[in-house]
């Protein structure tokens, strides 16, 4: 499948992540995406997955602002397993 000239796997999901709380850009190639299940024991939720990002990430809003570099949310595509967390 291609879109705008680049290729996009079909198994590639984009993530929005907020600004609020990081000092630095997300980094492709040392970071993780993790997601957390909450419902299963609210009060320790267990990770539900690592994914891992396909592209360096995008900025959304990337005039001067708050947050690194000025963009309000990070643009991230990943891909990975479920079920990869710690059991």
């Amino acid at each position: 499948m291609e879109r705008m000239g680049q290729l996009v796997d079909p198994l590639d999901r984009c993530a929005l992540v907020s600004t609020e709380g990081l000092t630095i850009a997300p980094n492709q190639h040392l970071d993780l995406l993790v997601t957390w299940d909450y419902t299963t024991n609210p009060g320790h939720p267990a990770i539900l997955e690592q994914l891992k990002m396909s592209r360096p990430p995008g900025r959304l809003a990337p005039a001067p602002g708050p947050g690194p570099t000025g963009a309000i949310y990070w643009e991230l595509y990943v891909r990975g397993m479920r079920g990869v967390g710690p059991s």
